[in-house]
């Protein structure tokens, strides 16, 4: 083969396989807000499990995107309880208007199951709502 030949494939070795590193930005900071009780707000949180209402323990976190260390450490925490015509729930009353992280947790067959959502109160929030959490 012609010297040119390997003269352009050891170009394109060097320097055609160079890949430019991603511009990585960071995302906007999320606004947590005090949340807490003392305010105009009620919440349903309804578990459910492969779409099947479940009974659970619902653990509430005021002014949280992230579940604390240990269960002992949020703010409010309750079985669920039926009430006729619905499924197990636990109601939150009373709640400020800021941020909460709820978590649900139930043993089932020896199996921890459990699921999580982050929850924001706003003035544009409905004054009672029903959240449902998935348990996985």
């Amino acid at each position: 083969m012609k010297p040119q030949f390997y003269i352009l494939l050891i170009t394109f070795l060097v320097f055609g396989c160079t890949k430019e590193k991603p511009v990585i930005v960071d995302p906007p900071p999320i606004t947590i807000y005090e949340g807490g009780t003392g305010g105009d707000y009620g919440i349903a949180v309804f578990s459910k499990f492969n779409n099947k209402d479940i009974a659970s323990r619902i653990f509430l976190k005021y002014a949280a995107i992230r579940p604390p260390s240990d269960t002992s450490m949020y703010d409010e925490k309750s079985y669920t309880m039926i009430e006729p015509g619905y499924g197990p729930h636990v109601h939150f009353n009373k709640l400020k208007k800021g941020t909460y992280y709820i978590f649900a947790s139930e043993n089932t067959n020896n199996t921890n199951i459990k699921g999580d959502t982050v929850l924001w109160l706003t003035d544009s929030s409905l004054k009672t709502q029903d959240i449902y959490i998935n348990l996985k």
